[in-house]
């Protein structure tokens, strides 16, 4: 994949992006070329640089998002040229899969197949044990939907 980072901005400006992630209550940026994480030091800024370059027609920035496993991961956007000053100008998170990132389109094709089942019977199959196991078992099962 490609430019899965997108940012909207001014015309003709230095960006670069930084991927963060939570670590135990701890932040930790990403080192790119892996997936390696450190806490953030101004020494090390330039190996967290994700560069963005402005798209035909200007205005629009992208990158693509570094190869790390699965996961929420915050991004953050700086403008400028890859210094412990440059302020940041965006943010926002990436919801990660391993491969790409994950969108509605992936999540409702999640619910049909794996969860409803190809024939949208097996939240039905799911009722139906459920009934066999309160008519075998001496406690109570609570059942909500239905009938309420």
């Amino acid at each position: 994949m490609a430019h899965e980072i997108r940012f909207g901005y001014a015309l003709d400006k230095t960006l670069w992006a930084a991927v963060f992630k939570n670590d135990g209550g701890t932040f930790k940026v990403n080192i790119t070329g892996g997936d390696t994480w450190e806490a953030w030091a101004d020494a090390n800024i330039a190996t967290y640089d994700i560069s963005l370059s402005e798209g035909a027609g200007g205005g629009t920035y992208t990158a693509t998002f570094p190869v790390i496993a699965a996961g929420i991961y915050h991004v953050t956007v700086y403008e400028g040229s890859v210094a412990a000053t440059d302020p940041p100008v965006g943010h926002g998170e990436m919801d990660w899969d391993g491969t790409a990132e994950v969108n509605n389109t992936a999540i409702k094709t999640y619910i049909l197949s794996d969860v409803i089942g190809d024939d949208g019977d097996t939240l039905e199959v799911l009722s139906d044990q459920m009934d066999a196991l309160s008519a075998s078992s001496t406690a109570t099962l609570n059942v909500y939907g239905e009938g309420e």
